[in-house]
């Protein structure tokens, strides 16, 4: 992998990029014109070593040509020490920002379903290929209304070495299932199941205005039946209830285009919740 280098008094003089990024592995800077450095926070070899082989394997496969893929483009190095990568600005918006806002949910469910379609295609690859913390503040939906997906140096090219997901890690309901992995401290092993939770759990918490990883199990399967009783698609509906079971997980690209069908408005969880109350 090609390498820069910086004083350290280049490297004081750098201006930290606004904080639009959910990150807490590391800050952005302003480096060059239309160019930034991800300075990590931890640096150790182990954790270096693996994200360059994660760059370089992308780097030599198919996925170079994805141009969905913001691949980090050289190592950084200041101080004798390896602090990061360099990284194209993409200029636009994160998804997340775009999914928080106010415009009609059938909006965001095209951007989403811009997410199943890379999904999809990433499956197509030859490459073996995880993204593992796949989410909204990871995703940038640029000028043009195109999906450009960054933190790749946080992804992996193999099954060996776990890495932190925020949706893994901050859903209890996957604990007693063994098709999601974790090691000795909580990490989840990376796996085409845990990128498809990933991106299922956003497209409910889009649609339900909640965050699905924090439900208890029965309260999760009761909402999805509060769907199924707003004529929610069965098909949907139970990618959905199989996100807990041993059964593979399946992309839901396909089914996005029903939801539009719906009654969008009633599907609100505190509209669930509302109902709940009164009439249980």
């Amino acid at each position: 992998m090609k390498k820069i280098r910086l004083t350290q008094a280049e490297l004081s003089r750098l201006v930290e990029y606004p904080n639009v990024f959910l990150s807490t592995e590391s800050k952005i800077y302003y480096y060059k014109r239309n160019l930034l450095l991800k300075k990590l926070y931890l640096t150790d070899a182990k954790t270096i070593d693996r994200k360059v082989y994660t760059l370089e394997t992308i780097n030599n496969s198919p996925l170079v040509e994805f141009e969905e893929l913001v691949i980090p483009e050289k190592l950084a190095i200041a101080g004798g020490k390896n602090i990061g990568f360099t990284i194209q600005e993409v200029k636009g918006k994160t998804l997340q920002e775009i999914l928080y806002s106010e415009i009609p949910t059938k909006d965001k469910i095209d951007l989403l379903k811009k997410v199943g379609e890379v999904l999809r295609k990433i499956e197509s690859c030859d490459q073996e290929f995880y993204f593992n913390d796949l989410q909204g503040y990871n995703i940038i939906v640029d000028n043009n209304g195109e999906l450009r997906i960054i933190d790749l140096d946080s992804s992996s090219v193999n099954k060996d070495d776990a890495v932190q997901s925020y949706y893994l890690n901050t859903d209890r309901k996957v604990g007693n299932l063994n098709k999601y992995r974790f090691n000795d401290y909580g990490i989840p092993y990376p796996d085409k199941n845990n990128d498809l939770l990933s991106y299922s759990t956003m497209i409910l918490n889009t649609v339900g205005g909640l965050k699905a990883g924090r439900l208890s199990i029965s309260d999760y399967y009761n909402y999805l039946s509060y769907l199924d009783d707003l004529g929610f698609d069965d098909e949907l509906l139970d990618i959905f209830v199989n996100l807990y079971t041993e059964k593979e997980n399946v992309n839901p690209v396909d089914y996005l285009d029903t939801l539009k069908g719906n009654d969008l408005e009633k599907a609100k969880y505190i509209r669930y919740k509302a109902l709940k109350k009164k009439y249980y």
